[in-house]
């Protein structure tokens, strides 16, 4: 288990150690007796499934990255490890499927759940300053898609780079510019990042210096945590 913690914890500062981490933990684990009362603990195998999730995206294995981050959140869910559930749907927003669009779906399952139940914790810091969104009265009256937009905005993302990652024309991504533009009453994008770091809005990436203590929450009680949607699986 300290094999599969380190590689977990090093995954985003050393990805080739935690490769070797989490094989020697596989190594292991391949010959572990299994009349041990922990061999089937669900734990251990979603923390497994999660990790290996994220050593597949590390090496580019996306879609082998996405089934078992998706297996991990289905046990956490399944028990009732709500952190560690929020924590996997985090890790399936980061993990882009080769050929697929790609959606707010995980992200703001996620951020919904942490305002209602871990408002001070370290998942606060992870999505940083994105998560002021779901306060920002502007920002909450946008669509889903028009938010989408503006956080790959925030991301450094340009209107060509969203158009390419949604799946969608160009124009299609500029007409939902001008729009989030208009509600923020700017008229370029430059003045759009302006307005939005003005706000404390920023992209959903960790921030050591986003104090959760001073994060003000008004929370909005999440949808029922649960299986992915079948629509969701398809188009994924």
């Amino acid at each position: 288990m300290a094999l599969l913690c380190l590689a977990e914890v090093l995954a985003d500062t050393d990805p080739v150690v935690a490769t070797e981490m989490f094989l020697r933990y596989e190594s292991i684990s391949a010959t572990y007796d299994p009349t041990n009362h922990h061999y089937d603990d669900p734990r251990v195998v979603a923390i497994t499934a999660h990790v290996r999730g994220i050593i597949h995206r590390i090496n580019g294995r996306l879609t082998e990255a996405h089934h078992e981050l998706r297996k991990a959140y289905g046990i956490f869910n399944e028990i009732g490890h709500l952190w560690r559930a929020t924590l996997t749907l985090i890790e399936l927003d980061a993990t882009r499927v080769p050929n697929g669009s790609h959606s707010d779906f995980y992200l703001e399952t996620a951020a919904l759940i942490i305002r209602e139940h871990f408002p001070r914790s370290f998942l606060v810091r992870r999505l940083g300053r994105w998560l002021r969104a779901y306060d920002d009265p502007i920002v909450a009256n946008l669509s889903r898609s028009k938010r989408e937009v503006l956080r790959n905005l925030l991301e450094g993302y340009s209107p060509k780079d969203i158009a390419r990652l949604k799946r969608l024309a160009e124009g299609t991504v500029r007409n939902h510019i001008c729009e989030i533009e208009g509600a923020f009453e700017v008229h370029s994008i430059q003045e759009l990042m302006a307005a939005c770091y003005r706000r404390g809005l920023g992209g959903a990436s960790w921030s050591d210096d986003f104090d959760p203590t001073a994060h003000s929450v008004t929370p909005t009680r999440p949808p029922a945590l649960k299986a992915l949607p079948a629509g969701r699986r398809a188009s994924l």
